[in-house]
């Protein structure tokens, strides 16, 4: 076999496990998600390109397996911004691989306004937690107070590290 024909050969067939996503956990209670998450970091947002601290979401499970959201933070103006979302789960009621939408409803039945949200990491006590999309290009760090433990919180970015994260890219998000 020619040399640059092997080398080809041997690239393709290591790409899948640099390229694998990223594992949303096992198991997933979403009653347990429900309740206020503080964002205390993550990777840089168009979407969030406004938001310079105090982010925040409120989640509340519907009848209809779905997640309801309600993102908070101030802005680079100083006011306080409030978005609607909406997550609801992709392979049944509870799985941790989502996709959700801050689109207005009307909006929402355009496939376009949906971006994978799967929880990658969650601790035993749902305090905190990891959201990303399956190719690592988004990532939000959460947590049940706005100061987690620096023990619990070292142990999660060593997980994701292990995930294949790129932690270097994270930015911390103020909270009060």
């Amino acid at each position: 076999m020619k040399p640059h024909l092997f080398a080809a050969l041997l690239a393709t067939t290591a790409l899948p496990a640099f390229a694998a996503p990223p594992l949303a956990i096992e198991r997933f209670e979403p009653a347990r998600f429900t309740g206020t998450w503080y964002e205390i970091a993550k990777y840089p947002d168009w979407s969030q390109r406004h938001c310079v601290s105090e982010t925040s979401a409120q989640f509340s499970l519907t009848e209809q397996n779905t997640l309801t959201v309600v993102r908070r933070c101030r802005t680079d103006a100083g006011d306080i911004e409030e978005k609607q979302g909406l997550a609801r789960p992709l392979g049944g009621p509870a799985s941790p691989r989502m996709e959700a939408t801050f689109a207005a409803p009307w909006l929402q039945l355009l496939p376009a306004v949906w971006h994978d949200y799967w929880i990658v990491d969650i601790d035993a006590h749902y305090q905190l937690a990891a959201v990303s999309d399956p190719q690592r290009k988004s990532l939000w760090l959460l947590s049940r107070t706005p100061h987690p433990d620096d023990f619990s919180y070292q142990a999660l970015l060593g997980r994701l590290t292990a995930l294949g994260f790129d932690i270097t890219k994270l930015t911390a998000t103020a909270q009060p």
